[in-house]
Formats: C-alpha cells, sequence, structure tokens
C-alpha cells in the first residue's frame, strides 16, 4: 500500500459552546490524512486503512476512542470500540468512503465532563481495487442424485462475491454461462448422468468474481458424461482436467474408418497432430494450429487407407506424445 498521508477533523457538541479538535493521525500529532486519498486494495481484497484518533490531552481528560466508516453504498459501519487510540478499518468495496471520528471525554478545562465529542464534518478518501481474484483451485465434478456436481476449493479473498460457473457441450456452441453460487459446490440440474444412452461429454470451468466485479482467469476444465446425443462418443474416459498435456486412446478402436482422439493441453501453444503408418510414412495432418487451454477432440476419416495399424501423435511446447490404433475394415 502506498505511504499513507493524512486530515485533521474539526468537530463541535452541542453541549459546549467552543470549538474543539479531534484529529485522524498515523503515529503522532503532526502527520495527518489528506483529504481525498486513494487507498489500494491487498491481494487479499480489502484496502487496509488505519488511523491514531487524537484530541489534545491539555484540554481534555478523555478516554475511549472510535471511529466508523461509510461505504460507496451508503452504509455506515458501527462505531469502533477502541481501548487505545489506534485502529484499522477494512474497506472491502471500491468508491468513496467517509470517516468519523469521536472520543470520551471525562473532562475538560471548560468544566464539561462525561461526553462523546465528534467530529463536524466528514473525511473523504477513494478505495481503489485493481486486484482480482486467485484462479479457483482443485475443481472437480462427480455424478450426484443423477446430475452432474461440481466442486472447488474456498477462495480467501475477503471482498469474494460469487463463483459464475461456465458449460459448453460442443465445438460450434463454446462455453456458454451456466449459473453462479457463493458456495464451492453446483449441481447442474440441467444434465442428467444416468439414464440410457446415446450419450456425451458436457465440459465445465468456473471464475472468482469479487464485489468490485474483478473477475479471476479461469479455473482448469473438467468433463463428465451425460444423457443425450453430442458430438462425443460413449466410451471415452471421463473426468478430465487441465492439469497436465495428455494424449487420450482413440474411440473407437479397432474403428472403420472413423474414430474420435481426445487430447488436452494444460496451456496454450503451436499443436502438430498427425497420423502415421507402421512404416513411419505420414497419412493425415489432423491439426496444425495454436490452441488455448482446454480439453479437444478432433475425428480421424481412414475411410481411404487400408486396413492396418497407425500411430498418432501429437505435438505441443515441449510435449511429445504417441498412441497407436487400428483400422479394421
Amino acid at each position: 500500500m502506498k505511504k499513507l498521508l493524512f486530515i485533521i477533523l474539526l468537530f463541535s457538541t452541542n453541549i459546549l459552546t467552543f470549538g474543539a479538535n479531534v484529529y485522524f493521525l498515523n503515529s503522532d500529532t503532526g502527520y495527518l490524512y489528506t483529504n481525498g486519498q486513494s487507498f489500494y486494495s491487498i491481494q487479499q481484497g480489502y484496502a487496509p486503512v488505519a488511523y491514531h484518533i487524537w484530541a489534545d490531552p491539555v484540554k481534555y481528560n478523555h478516554e475511549g476512542w472510535g471511529a466508523r466508516f461509510k461505504d460507496p453504498a451508503g452504509n455506515w459501519s458501527e462505531w469502533s470500540q477502541l481501548s487505545s487510540p489506534q485502529g484499522v478499518h477494512s474497506c472491502l468495496r471500491s468508491g468513496t468512503w467517509e470517516a468519523q471520528g469521536r472520543v470520551w471525554v471525562n473532562a475538560d478545562i471548560y468544566g464539561g465532563q462525561d461526553y462523546w465529542m465528534y467530529t463536524n464534518f466528514t473525511l473523504y478518501f477513494y478505495v481503489v481495487d485493481n486486484n482480482a481474484p486467485a484462479i479457483p483451485q482443485n475443481l472437480s465434478v462427480t455424478s450426484y442424485n443423477g446430475h452432474p456436481k461440481l466442486q472447488w476449493n474456498t477462495n480467501t479473498e475477503s471482498d469474494l462475491e460469487k463463483y459464475v460457473i461456465y458449460k459448453k457441450e460442443s465445438e460450434e456452441a463454446g462455453y456458454q454461462y451456466c449459473g453462479e453460487t457463493t458456495s464451492t459446490s453446483f449441481a447442474d440440474g440441467t444434465e442428467s448422468t444416468q439414464g440410457s444412452c446415446p450419450c456425451h461429454l458436457a465440459y465445465y470451468k468456473i471464475k472468482a468474481v469479487d464485489s468490485n466485479a474483478n473477475a479471476s482467469n479461469f479455473s482448469s476444465v473438467v468433463s463428465i458424461q451425460v444423457e443425450g446425443a453430442g458430438m462425443e462418443k460413449k466410451g471415452i474416459v471421463n473426468n478430465f482436467t487441465t492439469d497436465e498435456y495428455f494424449l487420450d486412446d482413440n474411440y473407437p478402436n479397432p474403428f472403420n474408418p472413423v474414430t474420435t482422439i481426445r487430447y488436452i493441453l494444460k496451456v496454450s501453444g503451436l499443436v502438430s497432430h498427425k497420423v502415421f503408418d507402421n512404416l513411419g510414412n505420414e497419412v493425415a495432418n489432423l491439426v496444425n494450429e495454436v490452441k488455448p487451454e482446454g480439453i479437444f477432440e478432433v475425428k480421424f476419416d481412414a475411410s481411404k487407407l487400408p486396413s492396418g495399424v497407425y500411430i498418432y501423435s501429437i505435438r505441443v511446447n515441449d510435449f511429445v506424445q504417441n498412441q497407436k490404433m487400428i483400422l479394421l475394415k
């Protein structure tokens, strides 16, 4: 956080006819807040505003200090009940805040005693939040009561507001908004994980959003087999994540003449995905382009090739993997 500056807060009381001073300080009486100063949120999701309330001890015998803060939505906090002049308020929303202070005066040099002495105008300051929440971790999906259920670890940011879930069921449609929640689990009631096939895969990813509309990057992608016809074929192993590169077994295998191949990218990169015969001759170039992180599928049509064993290979960044498949006509 930037070095804090401070402002003097004047006040009056309806008990006394004279003016008196209450100061918002940091460490001593010569260091004052600047009205309208900006405070910056920390990665944990709040702006810590430290203050030191001070009244002239020559004029006032006082004990008990307090401050209250109004957020940008107009909501005042309760008065803090401090046993020492120092305090910290955690501001969770970006925008203009207001602060007021008070001290409890046991006695003063003018004969007054036992009263709260308040500031008579307000300190205005601005909270800036440029920190996005962390990416939700350990996303998983299971079948629960016949529906996909997502679960993940709790984010620790103080200003976290919600998690937003996105789903993809085909490459053409891409990821679509699926729902949102304030908890760390989500059941997709629109999909069934039981019943007869045809079946297909539903893919999910999530992001965290804070109270200032800052959003994290997307989590890893997970998938689960659900009821209904789709692009995918039943039988391919599900519950994949994008934690690592992976080239899956093709399905079906043996095949005639079309098979589906799935691969996983943990980060984006230039993908070279080819098929070779058992002599090492290239017979198909399936993919040759930059792809983002995610789970992908490609279909291989071998209708013009003879029966036999073929090798399909993927190269991306530093990752290389080969698999065998059998064309049986």
